[in-house]
């Protein structure tokens, strides 16, 4: 078996365990058809000492789900990302090892036109991080790539613990997806728009004008970034956002002890300019968080909230809840003007880092896969 790695070289699968490893398997179907699983191995890490979260080993490939003659319409399903011992993939080693796994399209705009998008647009197809280390659509959704679509798996590694100091590991990212070839029943298209809290960029409070509706300028509550590693600082990571008065504001910040509550307006983020149909919702948070909420301003409505479990010591995430439509979807409304709240409390006596991100996978409604032709 062979795989196209980077700019589209075919590379034998024997070597790539120098590079991105990938192994192909078929799986029992579902309703809606043939499950397939692709499995990548990222890089080996050595952990050689603590991490915080941005900072440890990392590395990014390039890879394709399907190494196919012509190119094909996929539905993925899930993802998952599990710590594996470097020598053997078989052997797990504690998740919350996990910093995050990003997924992306290589050419964005390639894959607008394949999707038929006119708006805004993420390169990212997944975030898998501490505490959220998979997620699997509902029934009748996926998303939708096309098989000749070059992707990038972004992988990083943290550790809070001594005892794991001299382990060497591997991420190892599993995707299953369904072909629309063997496809036996409807799936809707979903694609990813995300929401984040954004502080200051110093100590000295800012207006962001994230609106057009009735909250045009709202403070930005929250910490400060300065003080930050030079890796992690916002200027250094390309974190720092500016409005359109130069004002300075990042999406990844220091909490020092105590308590830290941080509200964002998220229209502008998200580019809400039509109303949207969520059906998954998935966070990104870092250790010491406590929630992470959707507010209703217009209706002073709690829309969106979240369950958050840390290990005894505070020290990491072990679970992130998610949203599933089982049955309805969470609507966001265009004429409507919603904040996100995160809640942190540092239980340390030193600072620590933080973000917060929610990503909202929606109903696609400019994918048209019958007009691209891509139906059996």
């Amino acid at each position: 078996m062979k795989i196209r790695i980077a700019c589209g070289a075919v590379v034998p699968l024997v070597l790539l365990v120098l590079l991105l490893q990938i192994s192909i398997a078929a799986e029992a179907g579902t309703s809606a058809g043939k499950l397939h699983t692709a499995t990548f191995l990222s890089d080996a890490y050595l952990i050689d000492k603590k991490y915080e979260s941005m900072v440890g080993p990392k590395s990014k490939r390039e890879f394709y789900l399907l190494d196919s003659a012509e190119p094909e319409l996929l539905w993925i399903k899930s993802i998952e990302v599990h710590i594996v011992d470097a020598e053997d993939p078989d052997l797990e080693k504690p998740k919350f090892l996990t910093c995050h796994a990003n997924i992306d399209f290589i050419s964005l705009n390639g894959h607008r036109k394949l999707m038929g998008w006119n708006g805004r647009a993420s390169p990212r197809l997944f975030t898998l991080a501490q505490g959220q280390t998979e997620i699997h659509f509902p029934d009748g959704f996926g998303l939708p790539v096309r098989s000749d679509e070059a992707l990038s798996a972004s992988t990083q590694v943290l550790n809070a613990y001594d005892e794991f100091i001299g382990v060497e590991v591997r991420q190892k990212i599993t995707i299953r997806y369904i072909k629309e070839s063997e496809r036996t029943e409807q799936i809707r298209g979903l694609r990813l728009i995300f929401t984040q809290a954004i502080v200051s960029h110093d100590e000295a409070p800012r207006y962001f004008s994230m609106s057009s509706h009735d909250h045009t300028e709202m403070v930005i509550t929250g910490a400060r970034t300065e003080g930050m590693t030079q890796l992690n600082k916002g200027e250094a990571a390309g974190f720092v956002i500016k409005d359109g008065l130069g004002r300075e504001t990042a999406a990844h910040w220091i909490v020092p002890p105590g308590y830290d509550e941080n509200h964002t307006v998220m229209n502008r983020l998200m580019g809400l300019h039509q109303d949207v149909e969520i059906h998954f919702i998935a966070g990104h948070l870092h250790p010491y968080a406590k929630s992470i909420v959707i507010h209703d301003m217009t209706n002073d409505r709690l829309v969106f909230s979240t369950d958050i479990e840390s290990s005894a010591d505070q020290k990491v995430l072990t679970k992130i809840g998610n949203f599933s439509s089982a049955g309805d979807p969470i609507m966001l409304y265009a004429d409507h003007d919603y904040e996100l709240v995160t809640v942190y409390n540092n239980t340390t006596d030193s600072d620590v880092t933080a973000m917060a991100v929610l990503n909202m996978y929606v109903l696609d409604t400019e994918f048209d896969a019958d007009a691209n032709g891509w139906r059996r």
